[in-house]
């Protein structure tokens, strides 16, 4: 799924997997999510840069965590995962 905004939006196939089997209210929750990240993906409400490694940001929703990458030069935002906070981090 895209969404588009100064950046362009793109999930990987591992978070869209995730939000397939979760219910409406939560897939709306993350959509908003993408929103507040596509206005501005470097510093918005719950969302902080990882440490260790560059380009990728964490934001909070409830107990989970959306991981995202920015890609300047390609005004590219990937989702690279979603999922509770206490399995995203195995997988980052």
């Amino acid at each position: 799924m895209e969404f588009e905004g100064t950046y362009r939006l793109i999930e990987h196939k591992r978070a869209i997997k995730f939000l397939k089997n979760q219910s409406a209210d939560f897939q709306e929750r993350v959509f908003k999510a993408y929103q507040e990240i596509l206005e501005n993906p470097f510093s918005n409400r719950n969302s902080i840069p990882l440490k260790g490694i560059a380009n990728r940001y964490r934001k909070k929703i409830g107990d989970f965590r959306i991981i995202y990458e920015v890609r300047k030069k390609e005004l590219l935002i990937v989702i690279v995962d979603i999922d509770s906070r206490g399995q995203v981090y195995n997988r980052v």
